[in-house]
């Protein structure tokens, strides 16, 4: 049996390791005529390092040690990512800003 790239993505697809699908159960070789996307086929997550992570779409490294109840709760409350703001001085980040060392009193966050 064989299939091309594009079997596991289409709605005449078998998911059945006998069968590739209803109308080609041998499977083709070539690019298929009968081909139509499957409407509920989710794309598989991508692979990636252990300690990483994707987020939006980019690769992020995850910290070391999970943060206490009590830290994800202050970061919530206080970190510029969450409130928009450096939370010393106030400055006002930008509304897409992914970096938030603060320009106006320079603290790292």
């Amino acid at each position: 049996m064989t299939k091309i790239d594009k079997c596991d993505r289409c709605k005449f697809y078998g998911h059945n390791p006998h069968l590739i699908c209803a109308l080609h159960p041998s499977g083709v070789t070539e690019d298929c005529a009968d081909y139509q996307p499957d409407p509920t086929y989710q794309e598989e997550e991508q692979w990636c390092p252990e300690g990483y992570t994707y987020y939006n779409g980019e690769l992020i490294k995850l910290p070391e040690h999970k943060p206490s109840q009590v830290q994800q709760l202050w970061l919530l409350e206080n970190h510029p990512c969450f409130i928009g703001q450096c939370s010393r001085c106030g400055y006002s980040f930008p509304a897409h800003s992914r970096n938030w060392d603060c320009p106006k009193c320079g603290c790292e966050h």
